[in-house]
């Protein structure tokens, strides 16, 4: 469909906004009502008919001004006269319908009558009614006897009682051909004579509702939209617009428009779960279309849930039921929310999720927060509220105590489920808090053993994702500890068991893993055995099991199946990307983080957007891309921190850690690193990792010289040197450590490092990484040139193989053999990798060696002028320039980048004085001059491609 045909500018935003859009929604011939047209062709090819009526009904969006379209194009080609109304009225006495007055007929240049409409009880009004009549009963006579005839009304719905002849009186007496008429209206709407009509049952009434698209049109529907074939991700989002053929094109153009979409190798993927302003936009046309009162409604339901009961809405807004009814029947109306069963839904979920968005954070999260403690039962006294009439029976009704004598079985199912629902909104919105209270106050009340269950296994998760794992541990085993418990509920409860075993007491969980995986009566696909399958690789790959770890991680991937919860997909499958990115496999692993991507769903935001970022800026540090990495770190602590997910809190710190360190920019490691021990000694148990050690000990030899770190490792990480899980995540720890005893003369360190690097090294010999690892530490503690020179050029971590070229051009100085020359080759190719990947202290170091040899290699970069000033600036002060641009104070900086004012007020002095300026609005304008269109901040659409 071209962009022609979509002008927002020219539709006003009234009640009727979607279905002014129908027309244009892409279905091709109408793809998808093949059953619906057959109908429709029936009846026009019936010339025995004299009088026919087709009465086309459906919710806004779904495509019936097109699919009317498409009927008066048949009828043409059939040789009808077709006559195209709009703007039809309707009579008080009758419930038939027939036109008055035609906004738009294309085939028929002298048109109907179109009057100006009067009053419903006007004087007169009657005998214009009749005369009106009288004149379409004669136009319609005239062409009935030539030929046959097709009235086509669309909107018959905005009809106004006052304006509408009765279509028995149209018909004419003698006729040999037939006369249909085609009528359209939004399901539900228009008055009494409308319902009537709509619900008549005749021979001669054709009635044809057009209902959601189904699975297999909506994918071939994207699938044109946006030029390939959809990936489960795509396709995932685009089923919260539930079908509606407007709401999908509206969606999938936006994503395109807004680049949110990436198409590779023939498969168009999602970058970003946000709706794109498209969407938003299409909502907030509607919602201005509403009363305030109606829009206040909406929002704080949309607070409470996709589903909400409308007592809770009246509690929030301190009203009663029956108060909040006009607004009620005006959103009915507007067909936003829809009933269902004795609760109101949003019409669609893409509907809920814009109307989320569309509130202010400051305004969402404290709404969120008191529908929380509504659902509850835990919500405010308002004065007295309590009392007034209808508030209490509602409130009892949901919250009565299982057996109490309201409470029958129906009532007891409506509890539970609301509150996981509840739960499940808690934490796709990334208040895991929330979240957790609700559970825990959920507990409280009497409810069924399978619901306590249900409710017990996801609070389990969400404690894990809180950082709590024992907590979590308790909750499953008293979940397990029901006696009849479905398949189903038994493997969430040994699912969250075992993974949450595996943060704090690996022993017990390697023997609840292998317990669950070799019993015979799990099955493949049950989470139980895929997250076991995960705890044992894992806990395998900390001891240096390798090649088994990794069968066992990519077994729990294909045991998953498409019933798999995507909590537990997402575990498993970041977990096997994890350590195929240690093995420098980054191309697998991207494929594995990437298609990981189509089972997130918006039931666990934390989970599903920070836990991919990490494992991408992970992957981005490891391929050297360190400026990437940085941006999906601080994607991901965003993320983690505003949810609350404790578990992932320290490895992005200590991510964004280390891009820093490398970078050089000292100040802001030590920040994140401290920030990242505050996170690890509040108690809460984090996703295994060497790197919070590893880079505190980088930091500490940078900051402080050899002997400070020598101290560190021996009085607060003395077991670094032994850890395996170091050395398989740092291609060239095993060196550095070795180079650090080597320095300070403690040879007993150097051989400890050397025994464990090698022992791994031979026990899997098909690792590359740790094989070269070890050889690179060897040649280092030998003084073996052949084993540093095949490190420099078997390195598969850039960061690893420039260090290994500068040890190998260090020794050739030292050994004296040969000249200078062969040693300057050798640190300039460390100086190139250390550049390439932007490891600008490392650069620094590599250009004094061979300054002091007599050879001066400057940096890539313009030299310092007034005007040229932003060539010297690091990524750290541009970033912080351009957020002062855009008006922050330092407070807010520091809020946005995740560092401490104090440190954000010394990196905007270095600029000042790089730039040699004196205030913010002059730092401002250069900014403009020189990111006029840039957001440091931003995260890329995809880091690893190309």
């Amino acid at each position: 469909m071209s962009d022609i045909e979509r002008s927002p500018q020219s539709v006003r935003p009234t009640a009727a906004f979607f279905l002014a859009w129908g027309y244009i929604v892409a279905l091709p011939r109408l793809r998808g009502r093949d059953s619906e047209w057959e109908r429709v062709l029936s009846l026009l090819d019936r010339p025995d008919t004299p009088r026919s009526i087709l009465l086309l009904e459906g919710c806004r969006g779904t495509g019936k001004s097109r699919f009317l379209q498409e009927i008066t194009r048949a009828a043409q080609q059939r040789s009808f006269t077709v006559f195209e109304q709009r703007a039809l009225v309707l009579p008080t006495e009758s419930g038939l319908v027939g036109p008055t007055h035609a906004a738009n007929v294309p085939r028929e240049p002298d048109g109907l009558p179109r009057p100006e409409k009067p009053p419903v009880h006007a004087p007169g009004s009657r005998q214009l009614r009749g005369r009106l009549t009288e004149q379409l009963d004669a136009r319609i006579e005239e062409h009935s006897a030539l030929g046959p005839v097709l009235v086509a009304i669309d909107d018959a719905h905005h009809a106004d009682p006052a304006w509408l002849p009765v279509l028995s009186t149209l018909t004419p007496p003698v006729s040999d051909h037939p006369l249909v008429w085609a009528l359209t209206r939004q399901a539900g709407q228009g008055g009494p004579h409308i319902d009537r009509l709509f619900g008549t049952h005749h021979a001669r009434v054709t009635r044809i509702e057009l209902g959601p698209l189904g699975d297999p049109v909506v994918d071939e529907l994207v699938t044109d939209l946006v030029g390939a074939k959809a990936a489960p991700d795509l396709l995932g989002l685009v089923a919260t617009a539930g079908g509606n053929p407007l709401l999908i094109r509206e969606l999938v153009q936006g994503l395109v428009e807004e680049q949110k979409i990436q198409i590779d190798r023939g498969t168009a993927r999602l970058l970003s779960r946000t709706l794109p302003q498209r969407m938003h936009s299409l909502v907030q046309d509607q919602l201005r279309a509403l009363s305030v009162k109606s829009r206040q409604l909406l929002q704080v339901a949309a607070a409470l849930g996709k589903c909400f009961a409308v007592q809770h809405v009246a509690e929030m807004l301190h009203e009663t039921t029956a108060t909040l009814l006009p607004a009620l029947e005006e959103t009915l109306s507007a067909g936003l929310l829809v009933g269902h069963s004795e609760r109101l839904t949003f019409s669609h979920e893409i509907v809920w999720q814009a109307v989320t968005e569309s509130m202010p954070q400051s305004v969402r999260v404290p709404l969120c927060h008191e529908a929380a403690r509504i659902l509850s039962g835990t919500g405010p006294d308002h004065g007295g509220r309590e009392n007034r009439p209808g508030v209490r029976a509602d409130r009892s009704a949901d919250l009565a105590p299982a057996g109490s004598a309201r409470t029958s079985g129906a009532d007891e199912a409506i509890g539970p489920p609301r509150v996981l629902s509840a739960i499940d909104n808690e934490v796709a919105s990334g208040k895991l808090a929330v979240a957790t209270t609700l559970a825990q106050n959920a507990l409280t009340r009497p409810m069924s053993p399978l619901h306590a269950v249900e409710l017990r296994c996801r609070l389990a998760h969400i404690m894990i994702m809180s950082g709590r794992s024992r907590p979590a541990v308790e909750l499953a085993e008293q979940a397990l500890a029901e006696r009849r418990l479905p398949d189903t509920l038994r493997a969430e409860a040994s699912a969250a068991r075992v993974l949450a075993l595996s943060l704090h007491d690996e022993d017990q969980a390697r023997r609840e893993a292998e317990t669950i995986l070799a019993d015979p009566h799990t099955r493949a696909g049950d989470p139980s055995v895929a997250i076991a399958g995960m705890v044992l690789s894992n806990v395998l790959w900390k001891d240096g099991e390798l090649a088994e770890s990794l069968r066992l991680a990519r077994e729990a991937v294909v045991n998953l199946r498409t019933t798999t919860p995507s909590t537990w997909r997402t575990h498993v499958t970041l977990a096997l990307a994890r350590k195929l990115s240690n093995r420098h496999e980054i191309a697998a692993a991207d494929v594995v983080i990437q298609e990981s991507r189509p089972t997130m769903d918006p039931s666990d935001l934390a989970l599903h957007t920070a836990a991919p970022a990490i494992a991408r800026a992970r992957l981005l540090a490891q391929a050297g891309r360190l400026s990437e990495s940085r941006v999906q770190a601080r994607s991901a602590l965003a993320v983690a921190q505003e949810s609350g997910a404790h578990l992932l809190v320290p490895l992005a710190l200590s991510a964004l850690a280390m891009v820093a360190l490398r970078t050089g920019d000292l100040l802001t490691a030590a920040e994140y690193v401290r920030r990242c021990r505050v996170n690890l000694a509040t108690g809460n148990t984090p996703l295994w990792s060497a790197q919070y050690d590893w880079v505190e000990l980088l930091l500490a030899a940078e900051q402080d010289g050899p002997r400070r770190a020598m101290d560190l490792l021996e009085n607060h990480h003395s077991g670094l040197p032994t850890r395996r899980l170091l050395f398989i995540e740092e291609p060239g720890a095993a060196a550095w450590l070795v180079r650090l005893a080597l320095t300070v003369g403690d040879a007993g360190l150097a051989r400890t490092v050397l025994r464990t690097a090698e022992e791994l090294a031979t026990r899997n010999p098909d690792f590359p990484t740790v094989v070269v690892g070890a050889k690179h530490a060897r040649g280092l503690l030998d003084g073996d040139a052949g084993a540093l020179a095949n490190a420099a050029s078997e390195h598969l971590e850039p960061w690893a193989a420039a260090w290994a070229a500068e040890d190998l051009g260090v020794h050739i100085l030292g050994a004296g053999v040969g000249g200078t020359e062969p040693a300057v080759a050798k640190l300039g190719r460390a100086l190139k990798g250390f550049e390439h990947i932007g490891a600008e202290r490392d650069a620094a170091r590599v250009r004094n060696r061979l300054r002091a040899l007599g050879v001066r290699r400057q940096r890539l970069a313009t030299p310092k002028t007034a005007a040229l000033g932003w060539s010297s600036l690091n990524d750290m002060e541009r970033t912080i320039a351009h957020l002062v641009s855009q008006g922050l104070t330092n407070r807010q900086i520091a809020k946005r980048i995740f560092l401490s004012p104090h440190t954000v007020n010394y990196h905007l002095r270095q600029t000042f004085r790089k730039l040699d300026i004196r205030s913010r609005m002059e730092l401002a304008r250069l900014t403009q001059e020189h990111l006029p269109q840039s957001d440091p901040l931003a995260p890329q659409s995809d880091p690893l491609a190309g």
